[in-house]
């Protein structure tokens, strides 16, 4: 896998996959963005969502979310919730974000944006285009 950009906070992820709800109309974002707002206290997730919108052409989507607020009887509560998103499109192609945030009122975290590295002359530019337009130049 080959990293490509640094989403700063749990918006900034959200903005990305929104962007390729936009731009790849074939796969069906929308069960993915209504997920991804963990809880405050617990906030287990697995999903996984295979659809076939091209006849042929499977696309898979995977979203893991792990974590919520602990604190000792003297010890500020702290946050953290472990993110995993994977999308295998239908041709074969890769895209993965991986981290955690830390910080539950603000989304504040860090999450890393990876691509395959098969070859691919319109998909991956396409993705590093829409990461590109999301925060800030990484």
């Amino acid at each position: 896998m080959k990293q490509i950009k640094k989403f700063e906070n749990l918006n900034e992820v959200k903005d990305f996959l929104t962007s390729c709800k936009g731009e790849f109309k074939m796969t069906n974002f929308d069960p993915i963005l209504s997920l991804v707002e963990p809880a405050y206290y617990r906030y287990d997730l697995y999903l996984r969502l295979d659809e076939e919108g091209n006849y042929g052409s499977r696309s898979s989507l995977f979203l893991k979310m792990e974590g919520g607020a602990s604190w000792g009887p003297n010890d500020p509560p702290t946050y953290n919730c472990s993110l995993i998103f994977e999308w295998v499109t239908g041709s074969g192609h890769v895209v993965r974000i991986e981290g955690e945030v830390t910080d539950f009122y603000t989304g504040e975290g860090s999450f890393v944006l990876s691509i395959g590295n098969d070859e691919s002359t319109c998909f991956y530019p396409a993705i590093q285009g829409l990461s590109a337009a999301v925060g800030s130049p990484s």
